[in-house]
């Protein structure tokens, strides 16, 4: 650390300084932009030492810094390692801030007021759009853990993220049953027996999903039960699952996948351009439907491996579609 200015980040993780980038996670003094780059650089450097750590920031931010929440949320799914689970489960498990929403309505339009050059309509709709996006962009914390708790093979997340089928952000309930589907097993496919016969049929989409991914002869038993279902998406799903084990997702389910995502990043766009607002840097509303483009699709190609750049552009195109119709 350095005596008379913020730790170089740069410095300490060239020469593989681990100890002090885990002392420079206490830093702070700029709205966690140290803490940030140290997180990072921890996870880079694959330092298991760091999860404890990065754990524990996670959760006494509890939805303060945003920005610096989701850093530690990447790590710790790329760290990889069991200890990280208590804290991923804690931070999957925040479904709400507890922060009083008028006063952070207040506090926003304050801001928003010094931000639009004292224009109060503008305020006031920058104010319910900033805490709308900030609420979403929170969600993404929980979105991150439950892929991690799906990547490290958690089997005591499963009881979590079977409740989680049933959250009301689709991001999260679709990224939680990616996770049951990747820790698999026999537990993870009980978790899903009451979710696929039950009344909701977005959450028995969701089981469905989940059973089509997992390559167990007790997973596509349970398929057949339903490959004559009333629902269309559902025996799509029975009908998609082989003893091979390499289920893909139909184009149908990529477009609906990728609306929920734009959706999601279009909000977190949002919550970026207006906590960068000043009244010369006006928002632009071009620019953030495009970021969340760009980001939505980079994600979907990354999960799915979809390399075809003209089924990219048409699963694209139907999903702007619909969107534009919705």
């Amino acid at each position: 650390m350095s005596l008379f200015g913020p730790p170089d980040i740069a410095k300490l993780k060239e020469k593989g300084k681990t100890k002090e980038l885990i002392k420079a996670l206490d830093y702070r003094k700029d709205a966690g932009e140290i803490q940030r780059q140290a997180v990072k650089a921890l996870a880079e450097l694959h330092c298991p030492e760091s999860v404890e750590p990065i754990g524990k920031l996670l959760n006494e931010l509890d939805g303060v810094n945003i920005d610096l929440s989701v850093s530690c949320a990447i790590a710790l799914g790329a760290l990889g390692n069991s200890s990280a689970v208590k804290h991923l489960l804690a931070a999957l498990k925040r479904t709400k801030h507890e922060a009083n929403m008028e006063e952070l309505l207040e506090l926003k339009r304050t801001l928003s007021l010094q931000k639009t050059g004292f224009d109060y309509k503008l305020a006031e709709k920058l104010a319910k759009d900033w805490i709308k996006a900030r609420y979403n962009y929170m969600q993404y914390v929980r979105v991150l853990a439950a892929q991690a708790l799906g990547k490290i093979g958690a089997t005591e997340a499963i009881s979590m993220l079977g409740d989680t089928l049933k959250d009301d952000n689709p991001v999260v309930a679709r990224y939680a049953t990616d996770a049951l589907a990747r820790i698999g097993g026999p537990d993870a496919l009980k978790a899903l027996l009451s979710p696929l016969h039950g009344k909701d049929v977005k959450v028995r989409r969701l089981a469905a999903r989940a059973l089509a991914q997992m390559n167990i002869p007790e997973a596509r038993e349970q398929l057949r039960f339903i490959a004559s279902d009333k629902d269309e998406i559902i025996r799509d799903y029975a009908e998609s699952s082989s003893a091979a084990g390499d289920w893909k997702p139909s184009r149908i389910e990529l477009v609906n996948e990728l609306l929920e995502l734009l959706n999601f990043h279009t909000d977190i766009n949002i919550y970026h351009t207006i906590c960068e607002l000043t009244p010369k840097k006006q928002i632009d509303q071009k620019a953030i439907s495009e970021n969340a483009v760009k980001d939505s699709v980079e994600i979907l190609t990354q999960k799915y491996h979809i390399a075809d750049q003209k089924e990219i552009d048409e699963i694209l195109r139907i999903a702007i579609e619909k969107k534009d119709h919705s």
